[in-house]
């Protein structure tokens, strides 16, 4: 506008716009894309911003106000008066309440204008301006929002009204103003008002857009990140080189032709596009403001009149329009790249974080895009992967490949809202990962027809191996055998096993979830789950130990118990697991070993009883041999009317009694001999009868009842006899002092399954004969309490009582294949009934005991081996009664020197098997090796040394036991000498 100061002159206030455009720098395609600028905006901009706004203002519209000054053409019209420009500026940013700062600020220009005439014209004309300024700011901001910027029809538009009509709203009434004021002549008013219209839209022109760039960010209006805030220096130097393009076609607009209304100004739109579309809204800006400056120096230097401002003022509306217009196009356009660019970068960051694979199907043409993570899940490269439908499910499991093609296909045909399913496929290094596609169709044709779908793959490999573990470890809670519980903090029960359930007589999980574990678990195992096993698993997060459940049944039964403290359940809560394991196998399996290991110290123990017994029947059958022959010899040389042959004659029965104690003895120490021979048993009961008469005592009546024939046995004669000799012993104890009867039986059963079922011994026998021997009395029978272990060593109810009988008696007829079968009634007895089993022949006639064939020769000489000198003087004595000729050794190594000496001569050797130095049976393995035909009798107090299984390799001619008669030694030289 013109401030009139006298009727003479005027003094601009306002300024014309210049057409210069300042070029300003690029957005780069990195930055965030600029917003439009009606989206949101701080609702208040920081005081010390605003301050500091207000502050900066005050100083540039001073500056300017007397910078103006210099373009003017004629005096009082200046071509470009930015402060007008910088008021809408800060009504725009700050609004309405900045407008104390512009009255000031143009109050302040007025009064350091020279030439003021009256009080009131430092006050009217600023108070005009800040009016119509404040009202077109307030109007824009409403319409649009605090930056105005050409861009799109709207925004162009309303740039170009307000940087025209601003200044044309302050240009009327202020010319009007002036003319009623008498500062101006009314003929020049429409000079004057164009004048100050021109000079304000210059300097709107001029400040509107570089403020709105640079400082609507500083003040928070607009993200700084919209305009860059640096410049590298290839940038710079690009942009000072096409700036000075833009300068020298300004330059030449003067030169060529000054005067002819500007038109040559024209030639500046092709680098100013260039700029705008190469930097963007900075370019443009900074080229928009060379432009006008550029232009307004050249109308200043020369002196162009009222038209060519116009033309001028024309020229720089329509270069802000295109220039600004042009750089927001691109800056937005690079800003919506950079977003794009940036949303992709963001969606890539976000699939490889989730490790997602896409792929995209165009039906029409059966193309199907993946991206690298779809790759990278099969191991192979990403063109491999290119192709028609089918490149995918190549890979896939052949299994798989039906499920597939109907799940797409269900979707396709709108059987389904989403293709989505689980399946194999095979990588590169020859693994099968499982992944889960998901997808649905995009885009249709206009019949309905899917054209596109688009999907995700996800590997979940690993999540469903977790599953299948969790699913097989869950499998495992339900077919074991141990009891497993879950309860929460509080005792809430969450889970229980199968087993459990089983144990507790449950129907089903649900009878039992949300209940108490106190409602199932005893009293007492409560107190060791409060006391000890809880806190002990709260602190180290497990605990093991024992205790006792309780079956419905009431029955207690003996457990481990393991409890862990654990994470579990959707909110993570912490659980207690409780593992209990039935320990009453292992307790019957820990008795059972203590039971075997106290028998296997019995066994010992009656192994060195035996070993004793055996050691004094040896001993005892070497005084016997001696008392028996010598017997037999005191016989030889009595007459046989003798009186002594009858008393020598007992000696022989007790020395032969005795013998066949030492056998028994033997036997029960587990000394005799272990072969196997066909056994009568009716016979054998009959042999043993005196003993059984004599053991069981003078008071008890010991009766027979016994089966003729009966099928022979296969058994051990001596050990069957002594499972006899203790049968009748045992009944003997039983019945004590008192009188009784035994009563001693043999008979033949056949025994069917049903039998045996009802007689409890399938376990033990097959069906089949049995030839059975009965012992029979009528003593006051077994207490219950000790039924179960008259079969263990050393038990016995008796006080001078050994308990070994019954157990030896038990396990002879076990290796006998046979069984002991028990029937007692407390108060009525016992029966004790063996059970063998039968051969199929029956007893052959008695063998007559003849000699065999052949006439002997009692002549030669004898050797007689053996340790005991009685032993030794007596078989010598006996042998030469016999015709035959002696020679004695003490021991081994003697024997075997005489024999080395005598080997030629002799008939016979009798040789002891217990001997010093060298023992009988080395002796005889040397003696086979010097003159293995000359026979050699085996003798020894040890029948089961006597064996001829344990000379199956080189068996002696014969074996003699001790003790011996004449006659026995008799008949085995006999056998062997010819």
């Amino acid at each position: 506008m013109h401030f009139p100061v006298n009727s003479r002159a005027v003094r601009p206030i306002n300024s014309l716009p210049n057409n210069s455009a300042a070029r300003q720098r690029r957005l780069p395609r990195s930055v965030s894309p600029l917003k439009n600028p009606t989206s949101e905006y701080p609702a208040k901009t920081s005081v010390r911003h605003a301050t500091a706004a207000c502050l900066l203002y005050l100083l540039l519209h001073l500056a300017a106000h007397l910078s103006a000054r210099w373009f003017e053409v004629v005096e009082g019209v200046s071509l470009w008066y930015p402060p007008c420009g910088l008021a809408l500026v800060l009504l725009l940013l700050l609004g309405p309440r900045a407008a104390p700062v512009v009255f000031a600020a143009n109050t302040l220009g007025a009064i350091i204008t020279p030439g003021i005439s009256h009080w009131w014209d430092p006050w009217l004309f600023p108070l005009l301006i800040t009016a119509v300024v404040t009202a077109v700011a307030a109007i824009v901001r409403r319409l649009h929002g605090p930056i105005l910027l050409p861009g799109g029809t709207r925004e162009t538009v309303l740039f170009a009204v307000v940087t025209v009509g601003t200044p044309a709203l302050l240009a009327l009434p202020g010319t009007a103003l002036a003319v009623a004021l008498d500062l101006t002549p009314a003929q020049r008013y429409l000079e004057t008002a164009i004048r100050w219209w021109v000079g304000d839209a210059s300097g709107v022109l001029t400040i509107l857009p570089i403020a709105s760039v640079l400082a609507a960010p500083w003040l928070g209006l607009r993200p700084t990140a919209d305009i860059r805030q640096s410049w590298t220096g290839g940038e710079l130097a690009e942009l000072a080189g096409r700036m000075l393009v833009l300068s020298a076609c300004l330059a030449g607009t003067f030169v060529l032709d000054p005067r002819s209304d500007y038109s040559a100004f024209f030639l500046c739109f092709l680098p100013l596009v260039w700029i705008s579309v190469r930097h963007g809204l900075p370019g443009a800006t900074a080229a928009t403001l060379v432009l006008t400056m550029g232009s307004l120096i050249g109308l200043h230097l020369t002196e162009a009149a009222t038209p060519q401002v116009v033309s001028f003022l024309i020229f720089e509306v329509t270069v802000a329009v295109v220039g600004l217009g042009i750089g927001v196009t691109v800056s937005r356009r690079d800003a919506a790249e950079t977003r794009v660019l940036a949303s992709e970068a963001r969606l890539e960051r976000v699939l490889n974080g989730a490790q997602l694979g896409l792929w995209d199907w165009d039906i029409p043409t059966g193309r199907v895009t993946y991206n690298n993570r779809c790759a990278e899940m099969l191991e192979v490269d990403l063109a491999r992967l290119g192709g028609v439908e089918p490149s995918w499910q190549e890979f896939a499991h052949p299994a798989d490949r039906p499920r597939l093609s109907t799940a797409l296909a269900d979707h396709l045909a709108g059987r389904s809202a989403l293709y989505e399913i689980d399946f194999r496929v095979r990588a590169s290094s020859g693994t099968w990962r499982w992944i889960h596609a998901r997808g649905s169709v995009v885009a249709r044709d206009a019949a309905g027809a899917p054209l596109t779908v688009s999907g995700t793959h996800l590997d979940v490999t690993d999540r469903l191996s977790a599953e299948a573990e969790a699913r097989r470890l869950m499998q495992i809670i339900e077919v074991t055998t141990d009891f497993v519980l879950t309860t929460d903090l509080d005792g809430r029960i969450v889970h229980a096993n199968a087993a459990f359930l089983r144990f507790l007589a449950r129907p089903s999980l649900a009878s039992l979830r949300g209940r108490m574990i106190d409602e199932i678990i005893p009293t007492d195992t409560l107190r060791v789950l409060h006391d000890q096993a809880i806190p002990a698993a709260l602190l180290a997060r497990s605990w093991l130990g024992e205790t006792t459940l309780r079956a419905p049944s009431g029955d207690p039964l003996p457990v481990s118990l393991v409890v862990i403290l654990h994470h579990g359940g959707v909110d993570d809560r912490e659980l207690l697991s409780y593992t209990m394991r039935d320990l009453s196998q292992q307790k019957a399996t820990e008795a059972e070993k203590v039971a075997q290991e106290r028998r296997l110290q019995q066994l010992q123990r009656n192994e060195s009883l035996g070993v004793l017994a055996g050691g004094v029947a040896h001993e005892f059958n070497n005084l016997l041999t001696t008392v028996l022959g010598n017997a037999n010899l005191a016989r030889l040389d009595l007459p046989e009317t003798a009186p002594q042959n009858e008393l020598l004659e007992q000696v022989e029965a007790a020395a032969t009694r005795a013998g066949e104690l030492c056998q028994l003895l033997l036997a029960y120490a587990g000394r005799s001999t272990l072969a196997f021979t066909d056994v009568d048993l009716t016979g054998l009961v009959e042999d043993t009868r005196d003993l059984l008469l004599v053991s069981a005592g003078r008071h008890i009546d010991v009766r027979f009842d016994l089966t003729r024939p009966l099928p022979l046995v296969h058994a051990a004669h001596p050990q069957i006899q002594q499972v006899l000799m203790n049968l009748v012993v045992n009944a003997a104890q039983a019945i004590g002092e008192r009188p009784g009867h035994i009563v001693v039986s043999t008979r033949l059963e056949h025994l069917n399954i049903q039998v045996l079922s009802s007689r409890a011994l399938t376990q033990s026998l097959t069906p089949g004969d049995y030839v059975i021997l009965e012992v029979r009395d009528d003593g006051p029978g077994i207490a219950p309490e000790a039924r179960a272990r008259i079969f263990e060593p050393f038990f016995t109810t008796k006080f001078t009582g050994q308990g070994l009988g019954l157990p030896a008696a038990h396990g002879i007829v076990r290796s006998h294949e046979g069984a002991i079968e028990v029937l007692t009634d407390e108060g009525r007895g016992s029966t004790f009934r063996i059970y063998l089993p039968a051969m199929p022949t029956h007893v052959s006639a008695a063998s007559s005991g003849k000699p065999p064939a052949g006439t002997p020769v009692h002549r030669g000489l004898v050797l007689v081996v053996d340790d005991e000198p009685g032993v030794r003087r007596t078989a010598t004595r006996l042998i030469q009664s016999l015709g035959y000729e002696t020679i004695g050794a003490a021991n081994g190594e003697e024997g075997l020197e005489q024999f080395r000496h005598s080997a030629d001569r002799l008939r016979a050797v009798l040789l002891d098997l217990t001997m010093p130095r060298m023992d009988g049976e080395t002796a005889f393995a040397e003696m086979r090796k010097i003159r293995p035909a000359v026979p050699v009798v085996m003798m020894s107090g040890y029948s089961e040394r006597l064996t001829p299984e344990r000379y199956k390799a080189n068996p002696p001619a014969a074996f003699l036991p001790k003790p011996f008669d004449r006659q026995a030694l008799q008949a085995v030289l006999d056998g062997v000498v010819r």
